[in-house]
């Protein structure tokens, strides 16, 4: 047992130092696009409280992020550019979409893909832009301690999210959700936002419902 402490407590400073790394790494690959986002707060008040499990889940998707950005850029892409950052992204995850999911795109819109456990795997650009968290916030602490909305708006979300994964919505959809208030609760700027909903639709790996997508188009509002 006391082996087994001893492995733990000395893989948890490799790992906060890893985070740094990448949190550090991503700021100045969003920054080479004008998004200038904080990559994490003194401390780490958040990522160092997490697990080790934890903290390789999310030093993973970091790197993913990170790797896709650079896979981006250096093919002589920005990640502005929406589709092909998406595209990308969908190849790395392994996801497929339906035929028809790239018509529906706003260039303007907040473009997320969420796994059946509520963990976001893909967020584009334009998402950082309507965000004042840091990218410790964003990653170390579970979305509904960063942001509030009217309970039943995201009652209704989970709903169209269930039956997504359930294979009772198997095509691109404009889901009925009402255009509503999200505030971000803890962050530097609390940022108070009107969204839209866009499409939500299916993302598959071996033809079964994987992970899906979620498009919306916010609006600042004055605090």
């Amino acid at each position: 047992m006391s082996l087994e402490i001893h492995i733990s407590q000395s893989l948890s400073p490799l790992e906060d130092e890893k985070f740094k790394s990448l949190a550090k790494r991503l700021s100045m690959l969003l920054a080479t696009e004008g998004i200038y986002v904080k990559g994490y707060l003194e401390g780490l008040p958040y990522f160092s409280q997490l697990t080790d499990e934890k903290k390789k889940a999310v030093n993973q998707s970091l790197s993913f992020y990170c790797e896709l950005c650079r896979e981006q850029m250096s093919e002589g892409y920005t990640l502005s550019d929406g589709p092909s950052f998406l595209w990308r992204a969908l190849g790395k995850l392994g996801l497929v979409p339906r035929s028809d999911l790239f018509q529906h795109f706003d260039k303007d819109a907040v473009i997320e893909i969420y796994s059946n456990e509520s963990v976001q795997l893909f967020r584009n650009l334009n998402f950082f832009k309507y965000c004042s968290y840091s990218l410790e916030e964003l990653h170390a602490k579970e979305w509904w301690f960063n942001y509030d909305r009217d309970p039943k708006i995201t009652e209704i979300i989970y709903d169209y999210a269930a039956k997504v994964f359930s294979g009772e919505l198997k095509e691109n959809f404009i889901p009925q959700v009402p255009v509503h208030i999200v505030k971000e609760i803890d962050s530097q700027d609390r940022l108070v936002m009107e969204v839209q909903f866009g499409v939500m639709g299916p993302l598959f790996k071996n033809k079964r419902p994987a992970a899906v997508i979620v498009t919306e188009i916010p609006r600042v509002l004055d605090n």
